[in-house]
């Protein structure tokens, strides 16, 4: 199958524009950037930023994926960083945080900005982590309180993925190989159609060898278009964020392979041997494991299920992270189920946010789901909830004298709608 990368049209006064940057970067190349446009696809300028003095990444090569929009230069370029790098404000899956790739308001790109400019930019923040607006929060309260911890970290990073030398041939190559094979996958990534919700589809697919999961969030023709692309976005990017800060904590979520704005995809790590907690309740009920009988206690297996699906909850709260959408679809378990850890995922309406409300709201969102999905259940829930408690402290009592008030208000609603 052609990848729809090399079938990318861009208009003539794009390519002309394209043209002329790369023409007066290579007549004046900035220091520490080398750029260069691919032949085939004229769309796509691989990057690389080195010479990184004075810096953890002092002696790493990093290769930068630049792809170009028709609406180039009033919309900035998606940009990704191919080497891993251990920074506070670019991500496992190469997302950076950068003023200069938004668009206004919340960015700083404006048409007068070019190619070279951005990677300057980029290479600047490389060199000058800004750890007040972080994409890697725990990176960022590292650099703050303990900066040798993360310089030492940085200089592991950068000597397992970054060594290279811009003379060696083999080396360009393979970095140019490599980048090929990532924007060959971002284009050309879905086989068999999984399932689907209301906002995404899931497929099959493979990133470069390992089994994956593309999720592509289809675009809604109700919506404004211009709406519609800025909440998808927004929605790829939090969901994105909140897997790795996740895995960051110690919260197992599935590995975020790559993000690609312009497909509306995320392409993550295929949990094998997995099923849903709604699924494994379900098996439980079948095979007459009791959950809420006052003749029978409830079983050990379901108690430690709602214990350790409760402590996960509190740490995932415990670190201002809120799920949106909390159901027992949205949680996996894997072989053998007694003894797994509680893997979350779906996270495409998470936010960021420490006020105990909307935890309390996310508890009351899982509360109601459980209820309505799995009879007999209540004393699943109190059992959950007293895990959440216990393994939260202060923060998490508070959450849950909140979730009686928000429990509250659900029954005024129910009753007088």
């Amino acid at each position: 199958m052609a990848s729809k990368a090399s079938n990318v049209v861009l208009p003539g006064r794009v390519h002309s524009r394209i043209s002329k940057e790369l023409q007066r970067f290579n007549s004046n190349p900035d220091f520490g950037i080398t750029l260069s446009q691919r032949p085939s696809e004229l769309h796509i300028i691989d990057a690389t930023i080195h010479s990184l003095e004075d810096s953890p990444y002092e002696k790493g090569v990093f290769r930068v994926l630049i792809i170009l929009h028709a609406n180039y230069p009033f919309e900035p370029p998606q940009v990704k960083l191919v080497t891993p790098i251990y920074h506070p404000n670019i991500d496992s899956a190469g997302l950076i945080c950068l003023d200069l790739l938004k668009s206004p308001p919340s960015g700083t790109w404006r048409p007068i900005h070019n190619i070279a400019t951005l990677v300057t930019s980029l290479r600047q923040l490389l060199l000058a982590p800004n750890p007040s607006d972080p994409l890697m929060p725990e990176i960022a309260k590292e650099w703050i309180s303990n900066k040798s911890a993360f310089e030492a970290k940085a200089r592991e990073w950068t000597r397992k993925y970054a060594y290279g030398s811009l003379s060696n041939g083999k080396e360009q190559n393979y970095c140019s190989s490599l980048c090929y094979q990532l924007s060959e996958t971002l284009f050309n990534m879905r086989g068999k159609l999984l399932c689907q919700g209301a906002e995404a589809k899931i497929y099959e697919g493979e990133w470069l060898g390992k089994n994956a999961l593309v999720k592509h969030r289809f675009s809604k023709t109700y919506r404004l278009a211009e709406l519609d692309s800025h909440i998808t976005k927004e929605r790829l990017k939090n969901e994105a964020r909140a897997l790795t800060r996740c895995r960051m904590v110690g919260i197992r979520t599935p590995i975020v392979y790559d993000v690609d704005f312009i497909t509306s995809e995320l392409i993550m790590e295929r949990v094998e041997n997995s099923i849903t907690v709604r699924n494994l309740m379900y098996k439980y009920a079948e095979d007459d494991i009791c959950f809420d009988d006052e003749a029978v206690p409830m079983a050990s297996q379901v108690k430690n299920l709602a214990t350790k699906i409760g402590s996960v909850l509190s740490k995932l709260h415990k670190n201002n992270i809120i799920h949106g959408d909390l159901t027992t679809s949205n949680m996996l378990v894997v072989e053998p189920y007694d003894s797994s850890e509680i893997i979350l995922i779906d996270f495409g309406m998470s936010s960021m946010v420490e006020k105990a409300e909307d935890k309390a709201v996310d508890l009351y969102v899982l509360e109601r789901a459980i209820l309505s999905a799995h009879p007999k259940s209540e004393g699943f829930v109190s059992i959950l909830l007293e895990a959440y408690e216990k393994s939260g402290g202060r923060a998490a009592a508070d959450t849950i004298t909140k979730l009686n008030e928000v429990r509250l208000r659900g029954r005024k609603k129910l009753c007088f709608g």
